[in-house]
């Protein structure tokens, strides 16, 4: 196998891959997701299948790099099979759109606007934003009181949803002040598997703004993730800002 392609920092990457297609299964599934992305993204990982190739080769503008050693005896050339998921940093603009929510966000200078419908059932507000390749659903308690008990991804050609947060107790609704602080948990489960990270949450009313925190507790790949959350609103708009902490191990 072989592929290239033009990486964000303008350089022309080359790689190849001689190997079999992943088949083994491993007994531990939660892999670590190694330090990648700590600053843009709170994640955890599936890794059911994983196999080591004969041979890879890698190079940055015409020029090559070895393969790194583990433990520094075999080459780090793998293929495996792997479901990745989470929360992303950034900034995002909500607002009333018809019967549904209108979000904004930016991809790099272009804005990116995406309609969500909503759906109420069995004492629950739904809410959803689909497009060819997955849904993502927010499932909120309550009808007039919306408070959010999970949020997951559905792949347009999977069984199990890709990844699945969920609440304990729901969230209070953040768009109503009040006083005093939240706690409650999470459990983030990756394609299907059960309590692939979990961890602390808070949410309060100050300063006029709604702050939410998710604090990682499991496992250790993850605790260096935690993240802050900030709603604003006004003029009928909520700005969500949402940002990696700083690492508490460090």
């Amino acid at each position: 196998m072989a592929f290239e392609y033009e990486n964000m920092k303008g350089q022309q990457v080359k790689a190849t891959y001689v190997g079999k297609h992943p088949k083994t299964e491993l007994k531990k599934k939660n892999g670590s997701t190694m330090g990648h992305s700590r600053n843009q993204l709170l994640v955890a990982l599936d890794l059911p299948y994983r196999d080591f190739g004969k041979k890879a080769t890698i190079s940055y503008d015409g020029q090559a790099y070895k393969m790194d050693k583990l433990l520094g005896l075999v080459p780090f050339q793998m293929a495996l099979t792997q479901t990745q998921g989470g929360a992303s940093s950034g900034t995002v603009r909500l607002e009333s759109s018809g019967d549904g929510v209108q979000t904004t966000h930016k991809n790099n200078a272009t804005e990116v606007r995406q309609n969500w419908v909503t759906a109420q059932k069995d004492g629950k507000t739904i809410l959803k934003q689909r497009n060819n390749f997955r849904t993502l659903i927010y499932e909120f308690e309550g009808t007039e009181t919306l408070e959010l008990k999970r949020a997951y991804v559905q792949q347009w050609n999977k069984g199990e949803r890709g990844v699945d947060i969920i609440f304990s107790p729901a969230l209070p609704d953040l768009r109503r002040p009040f006083s005093g602080v939240f706690k409650g948990n999470f459990v983030m489960d990756i394609a299907g598997e059960n309590n692939n990270a979990t961890g602390t949450v808070t949410a309060e009313w100050k300063d006029g703004k709604a702050v939410f925190n998710i604090e990682p507790s499991k496992p250790w790949w993850v605790v260096d993730r935690p993240m802050k959350t900030v709603i604003e609103y006004a003029d009928k708009k909520a700005t969500v800002a949402i940002e990696m902490l700083p690492d508490p191990t460090k």
